[in-house]
């Protein structure tokens, strides 16, 4: 029998173990209108362009990639997420913290790659674990399912944010605390 854990995934797939789930869609395949009333939807936008005419009621997550990519979006300040910041940077770091922009860290980062690439995809999120604890800027951990197997429990998050450099308290806050103050500005 599984349990509801006091946690949030703020990019899986549906799942009893989570109070809230909110699934993420490209700008591109999100319709208006589309959301059940009681869903968290969140929408990802991979240019400061599709900022446009997005409802004040979505999460929106920006998918990072560049230095010069992330700053444009931590510029904005209508971003609520900035996902896959790397290469991140302290300046970065700083813009976020001061507008109370999450960075997400996803599990589904290191499940699917292996090897190398997975030890360089480790190293970069540290690197952003540790400057985001030097400039207090909020961390949030999510799953990146995409399917029913792919749901990892909160308590393998919470290990991973350990893994990552996080202690106890800011790995279970990061599951539960800051995804609830990203949510809080919305009617769900």
């Amino acid at each position: 029998m599984q349990r509801t854990y006091l946690a949030i995934d703020l990019r899986g797939y549906p799942s009893p173990l989570y109070q809230t789930v909110c699934q993420v869609v490209p700008a591109e395949d999100y319709i208006r209108g589309s959301a059940h009333s009681r869903a968290v939807q969140g929408v990802e936008v991979e240019a400061v362009s599709q900022l446009k005419g997005l409802s004040d009621t979505l999460l929106v997550f920006a998918g990072g990639g560049t230095s010069h990519r992330n700053r444009a979006f931590l510029k904005t300040k209508r971003i609520d997420v900035l996902s896959h910041p790397y290469p991140f940077d302290s300046f970065q770091a700083r813009l976020a913290a001061e507008d109370h922009i999450a960075i997400e860290l996803c599990f589904a980062d290191v499940l699917f790659t292996r090897g190398y690439l997975r030890a360089q995809v480790l190293r970069r999120l540290s690197t952003t674990v540790r400057l985001s604890k030097k400039y207090h800027a909020p961390l949030i951990i999510t799953s990146g399912a995409s399917c029913e197997r792919e749901v990892v429990t909160p308590r393998t998050l919470v290990a991973f944010g350990r893994i990552l450099g996080m202690e106890y308290n800011e790995a279970k806050a990061s599951i539960w605390n800051i995804p609830g103050k990203v949510l809080e500005g919305f009617e769900w």
